[in-house]
């Protein structure tokens, strides 16, 4: 009996294997995949006009590769990077940040972004993980007013069968990631001397990241994004005439 029962565990384990890795591999949170990253137009209402390069979707570790990549291929002196992802893999979103940084590039976030075969990118966000790759940008532009900032402690959340699980770090590695993003942060100027830094005001909000749960969403709003923690160091209003 108990060799049939081994039996059973080992089948349902392989069965469980087979449907869970490719969610797992799927970095699915929110509706959103692994990020593309993609040639756009940055838009406030209906106005799209300035060229840039978006990361659309979850920060995982194919992301650096196909930022790098993008930056290549584009001929342009300058580019912006611009985002719309929930956040994703610390690890890989400093290292985006770092990519941005050494190549002294500006970022973005924008109310909505035009695909190059005429698709609109909407209901915008930049959550969790994707505001310190934002802070890397040497200008940080806020395209229009209408899009989500939210920031959280670190942690662990996996999607199996549609549902979410979060895994709240201990206060011990809580401070340890802390600790690691104040010094990626710090470390952007390092690599790009030009950047625009308020050093109080990011750790500030790295500290009132800290201070709401994984599972939760503290929103920032715009006037704190662009004048309490100086996230944005420029802004581009609609005209709504």
């Amino acid at each position: 009996m108990a060799m049939n029962m081994m039996k059973k565990i080992t089948l349902f384990s392989i069965i469980a294997a087979i449907i869970l890795i490719p969610i797992l591999k799927g970095q699915n949170y929110l509706g959103y995949q692994d990020a593309d990253v993609i040639r756009v137009k940055a838009c406030i209402k209906h106005t799209c006009e300035q060229e840039v390069i978006l990361i659309n979707g979850m920060i995982t570790e194919n992301t650096p590769d196909k930022l790098s990549a993008a930056i290549r291929s584009q001929p342009e002196s300058k580019k912006t990077i611009c985002f719309n992802s929930p956040g994703g893999v610390a690890k890989y979103a400093y290292e985006t940040g770092n990519i941005i940084a050494e190549n002294k590039l500006n970022t973005c976030v924008a109310e909505s972004y035009l695909s190059q075969n005429g698709d609109l990118i909407s209901e915008v966000v930049c959550g969790s993980s994707c505001p310190v790759a934002l802070l890397s940008g040497e200008e940080r532009f806020a395209h229009g007013i209408v899009y989500e900032i939210f920031v959280h402690a670190s942690g662990s959340l996996r999607t199996i069968f549609g549902f979410d699980f979060t895994d709240e770090h201990s206060a011990e590695k809580q401070e340890e990631v802390k600790r690691e993003i104040l010094k990626t942060i710090r470390g952007y100027s390092s690599l790009n001397p030009m950047r625009v830094s308020y050093n109080d005001a990011h750790e500030a909000l790295i500290e009132r990241a800290f201070n709401t749960p994984h599972s939760q969403k503290d929103k920032i709003e715009l006037n704190e994004a662009l004048f309490t923690y100086w996230i944005f160091t420029k802004q581009f209003i609609p005209n709504f005439q």
